[in-house]
């Protein structure tokens, strides 16, 4: 199966997955479910677009004079299907897409269920602003995947969205972490480095979100049947 038709197979799988209407209509767990559908669709739309359009744009043309006044437009479209640099380019903000807007999707919702749970919770005395470790201690036994395993990936998942922001140089203490088949090298004032299997990258991304949504899906499910409002900030 070529990378297209497994990026394909991947969106089919979300698609099916939608929860939007699973809460009500006021509750804070929905929003994670908008945001990242619409990062993975997005990501999912510029790839098939990239995959398809250099080959099949260039016949339209001949085919459709129409076009022909917009040609110097196309044309500056296509250079990104003959420059590697330009490539190389249009690929990386796909990918960074899904690190920085997936993640900071997840951590937005992740702060609203928190601040929900605690108004709803007359004995929990936290701040607000608790992280991660704070709500799997919320949860306890009702979030039954393995919670250790999963703060390790979205401890993971931060480094790497750190890094992007520093142009993919780290800054921490050394760290490794395998994802997907790949080792990534955290080495102190070095580029993160991982190998990556040939025409296989946009999978490795779509599948850092899937992770991402089941995490999200399982705190969602834990946190039980009681509403989860907004919460109300003072003017």
């Amino acid at each position: 199966m070529d990378e297209l038709s497994t990026l394909n197979y991947l969106w089919k799988k979300l698609e099916q997955r939608k929860l939007f209407d699973k809460y009500p209509e006021n509750d804070c767990r929905n929003d994670y479910y908008g945001y990242s559908y619409d990062v993975m669709r997005n990501y999912y739309q510029l790839f098939t677009i990239h995959s398809i359009i250099g080959n099949a744009i260039d016949d339209l043309i001949k085919c459709d004079p129409t076009l022909k006044p917009k040609e110097v437009h196309i044309n500056n479209i296509l250079n990104v299907y003959s420059n590697n640099t330009l490539t190389k380019s249009y690929n990386a903000n796909m990918n960074r897409s899904i690190i920085v807007d997936g993640l900071a999707a997840f951590e937005t919702s992740i702060t609203e269920v928190l601040k929900s749970l605690s108004q709803n919770n007359s004995s929990s005395k936290k701040t607000l602003h608790a992280n991660i470790n704070d709500l799997f201690i919320r949860l306890g036994n009702n979030y039954r995947r393995d919670h250790k395993e999963d703060i390790k990936f979205l401890d993971f998942f931060r480094r790497l969205r750190n890094a992007l922001h520093s142009n993919w140089y780290y800054y921490g203490s050394n760290y490794t972490y395998t994802f997907f088949g790949r080792e990534f090298l955290f080495e102190k004032y070095k580029v993160v480095h991982w190998e990556e299997p040939k025409d296989s990258s946009h999978n490795l991304y779509f599948e850092m979100m899937s992770r991402l949504n089941d995490i999200f899906d399982e705190i969602a499910h834990a946190c039980g049947d009681k509403l989860l409002p907004y919460l109300k900030y003072h003017e």
